[in-house]
């Protein structure tokens, strides 16, 4: 697993070639141009629109639609690349944290969580640069910045026992049992988000062509319905007998 400051260089580096992308689409689409046309105070919108040099520039770009349509592909790609990238950031993040905090807390396991106790605990965690919250089924490890706040940068685990039931840090005594706690956090890691986005974006295709041919022989059978029976399904609960 790669670190969590590691990953987000690789969310950067991966929002800079959507952008890169974005730049070649404008250029592609001669859309600056085009902008500049509909914009021109000598005329109206709806006239500059219907302008010969704002329809000549609209057939230039339509020349390069495959071109436009195909970065469009990338775009989506890494869409789908950062969403993994992120899931994989909030992964590590939480188990980076959550060393930290275990070990503040075993320090203190099987004592009652007091004021003292949580104070303590707290200070040892910040000063790591995490901060953390947890209830009765899950914990929230959280990044903190130089100046000591939370800025959004957080990663959520159920916490469960041995026996894979929900349960808290602290036990029904208000006792730390961090000792037997197990956790899950909810982003799953995957080892190359390259392969993963493929993958989802195949995924996802796959699944839109499908409910797109549901659809259509659904409304194909629905043309076949007796006059005044639109909606079939209203009528299921009846029973129909000879």
């Amino acid at each position: 697993m790669k670190k969590y400051e590691e990953i987000k260089k690789e969310i950067a580096k991966n929002q800079e070639a959507k952008k890169a992308n974005l730049k070649k689409i404008d250029i592609l689409d001669f859309t600056k141009e085009k902008d500049a046309i509909l914009h021109n105070e000598k005329g109206t919108f709806f006239t500059n629109l219907k302008s010969e040099a704002y329809k000549a520039l609209t057939e230039k770009a339509e020349a390069n639609r495959e071109q436009i349509n195909k970065l469009y592909d990338e775009i989506y790609m890494e869409e789908v690349k950062e969403r993994i990238l992120l899931a994989n950031a909030r992964n590590a993040l939480f188990f980076e944290g959550i060393e930290v905090i275990k070990a503040a807390f075993m320090k203190y396991n099987g004592k009652p969580y007091g004021e003292k106790t949580r104070a303590k605990i707290r200070e040892e965690v910040h000063a790591a640069g995490y901060s953390y919250y947890f209830n009765d089924y899950e914990i929230e490890v959280q990044k903190l910045t130089p100046a000591g706040y939370t800025n959004g940068e957080n990663a959520k685990a159920a916490t469960m026992n041995e026996e894979h039931h929900t349960t808290s840090i602290l036990d029904e005594n208000n006792k730390i049992q961090i000792d037997k706690i197990v956790f899950y956090p909810r982003d799953k890691y995957e080892e190359n988000p390259t392969k993963a986005a493929r993958e989802a974006v195949k995924a996802i295709r796959a699944y839109t062509k499908a409910t797109q041919e549901i659809r259509k022989q659904a409304e194909e059978l629905r043309e076949k319905l007796p006059a005044g029976i639109h909606k079939p399904d209203y009528i299921s609960e009846y029973k129909v007998t000879f």
